[in-house]
């Protein structure tokens, strides 16, 4: 396989991998079988173009909408909702860890101030 080829394939691969909407084991599986068949087909016809890859296998969009409609319908609803839930989680985990920092950044600088007001910089003596 020549190397402009492999980088198309790369770059093929890299297309469906940003286009499907969820990414578990099933799509990574997907992802290496479809790559093995093309590699194996660029290796039964080595004078063959890329354009003539992309004839047989389908245009990404077309490979990944073929794919998910090929998938369970109720499962792929649920692994897009638990997606989107756990998205959810960690923006408001984030958003927790955020605010608490900065209310112990607050504190603590609250502290500083206390302290800083508590040293004694100068001491006036009145000698009678």
């Amino acid at each position: 396989m020549n190397q402009g080829i492999e980088i198309q394939l790369k770059q093929y691969l890299k297309e469906i991998h940003l286009l499907l909407p969820i990414y578990g084991k099933e799509e990574r599986i997907f992802i290496k079988n479809l790559k093995a068949s093309i590699t194996e087909y660029i290796e039964l016809n080595p004078s063959c173009t890329w354009e003539d890859v992309v004839s047989h296998f389908e245009e990404p969009e077309d490979a990944v909408y073929n794919y998910i409609t090929s998938l369970d319908q109720p499962q792929l609803c649920k692994r897009i909702s638990l997606r989107k839930t756990i998205a959810k989680a960690i923006v408001i985990i984030t958003i927790v860890v955020v605010v608490v920092l900065c209310a112990r950044t607050y504190f603590y600088y609250d502290l500083y101030k206390e302290a800083q007001n508590s040293i004694m910089t100068h001491e006036t003596i009145i000698i009678e």
